[in-house]
């Protein structure tokens, strides 16, 4: 996924930090070679690249760090999602040294910034040549400290897709559809496979009502969809670690407690806030079921639909086929159970989630 916004702009300066010293990049080569280089990048030319690279990035007299890769080549690389350039890079052919698991300007590693760029060829490639995955931003003044490759992916679809908890829940899971969202899903599965904490992950994004990203994460592997429980399985994991949709029945029953009490106290802003909260976990709810229901057969269609070949009324017209087999029910293209909640705002979800409700309020 080329973002035309960057690659339009002027030339971005970076320092190679060497130990104590820094060295502009533009030190390695001439005006010309630099633009060059940039160009070749820009266009995904691997010979040229290798050429322009093996000629004309200047060495030092004593041969001091010449073997080190620019930082900045691989921040280039990534902002064009030049994958070919990027394997000359890591399998030798320039003579650079490459160290994936080092970080590179502000802290980042070469993982993040092909998060970034939401690029599977390059994640994919980044992977395999021995990226880390569970690597964080170390700087405290970047806006990404602290964040994951995967947390970066999510943070940046979330720009690309702007929905809210108003909006239908099947209108999310469509857009998921569509194919300008293939690399972006890609790379969100290639990072969630690879990191440790991926369900520590999608449990922060479904408590805090992250549901663009928590249905991108849904999408990752259906076996993880096993660790969500059923009404079947006891409240707790091998682990010990609630349930999702148990942890957020919880939620809602307690927002439920709140809402009362705030009531009772007449504070209607406060009310306001508390049913907002209320309507966004039970559209998490609706959306850990939609996941839950379609199951593998939803994911596999995500990962080999072609929005463009099919067309929106038959990509609509496959999902809801398969939801409907599912047990759910879809009208005026939104998903709905048993009709409407007018208490809640939002529809009733399952009748699991009912028996929470009831035993919870």
């Amino acid at each position: 996924m080329r973002c035309a916004s960057r690659t339009a702009t002027g030339p971005w300066i970076f320092c190679v930090k060497l130990g104590r010293v820094e060295y502009p990049f533009r030190q390695y080569v001439s005006g010309g070679s630099y633009q060059e280089i940039k160009n070749a990048i820009l266009y995904d030319d691997v010979e040229k690249f290798v050429e322009l690279v093996e000629r004309k990035l200047w060495k030092p007299l004593d041969n001091s760090h010449s073997k080190y890769c620019p930082p900045e080549l691989l921040v280039w690389i990534c902002d064009c999602c030049a994958v070919d350039c990027a394997a000359a890079l890591l399998n030798g052919k320039t003579g650079l040294t490459v160290d994936l698991n080092v970080p590179l300007k502000s802290g980042m590693f070469p993982l993040h910034y092909a998060a970034l760029s939401l690029s599977p060829g390059l994640t994919k490639l980044f992977l395999e040549s021995g990226a880390q995955a569970n690597v964080r931003c170390n700087d405290v003044e970047l806006v990404f400290y602290g964040l994951l490759p995967l947390n970066i992916a999510l943070e940046v679809l979330h720009k690309v897709i702007w929905w809210s908890p108003e909006q239908s829940i099947f209108g999310l899971v469509i857009a998921l559809c569509q194919d300008e969202m293939k690399d972006p899903l890609e790379t969100i599965k290639l990072l969630g496979i690879n990191t440790t904490g991926l369900l520590d992950v999608t449990y922060h994004h479904a408590k805090e009502g992250n549901l663009v990203q928590l249905a991108a994460l849904l999408t990752v592997e259906p076996p993880m969809l096993d660790k969500f429980g059923d009404e079947s399985e006891d409240d707790c994991s091998l682990d010990g670690s609630m349930k999702l949709r148990q942890c957020i029945a919880n939620e809602i029953a307690s927002l439920i407690d709140v809402e009362c009490i705030l009531r009772g106290r007449g504070s209607s802003k406060l009310v306001q806030m508390c049913n907002k909260k209320k309507k966004v976990m039970m559209s998490v709810m609706l959306l850990l079921e939609f996941f839950w229901r379609g199951g593998c057969h939803l994911t596999e269609f995500f990962r080999l639909c072609s929005y463009q070949v099919l067309g929106q009324d038959l990509v609509v017209e496959h999902i809801e086929s398969m939801l409907n087999n599912s047990g759910y029910f879809l009208k005026d293209e939104d998903a709905y159970l048993l009709g409407d909640n007018d208490y809640f705002g939002v529809p009733y979800i399952c009748i699991l989630f009912f028996s929470f409700i009831l035993f919870f309020a």
